[in-house]
């Protein structure tokens, strides 16, 4: 008796069944590997970086920082303070954010 080889239709496959791994993208792999599209897990943030004084100090700014986190670029300058023209509008316990 000679045995044959048969092949299991994709239909009457059970869950377990993976396809072969040189078809696997690698959105199937994290996924498998229960991680994120950049590659992290769950619970783990991206990296955060903060740059103190990136802007001359000489310029019209007081301060300044650059926070960097995963493609996420934030530049912040502190200028001031700065004279109201009308006394009415003074917030001294406030800041204006531009």
């Amino acid at each position: 008796p000679t045995s044959r080889v048969r092949s299991i239709p994709s239909s009457t496959r059970t869950p377990h069944t993976r396809p072969p791994m040189s078809s696997l993208r690698r959105t199937d792999l994290l996924s498998l590997a229960q991680l994120r599209n950049d590659g992290r897990r769950p619970g783990e943030i991206r990296r955060m970086r903060v740059q103190m004084g990136p802007v001359d100090p000489s310029s019209a700014c007081a301060g300044s920082a650059l926070v960097r986190m995963g493609l996420t670029v934030a530049l912040a300058t502190v200028r001031g303070p700065v004279e109201c023209s009308r006394r009415s509008d003074e917030l001294p316990d406030r800041a204006v954010l531009d």
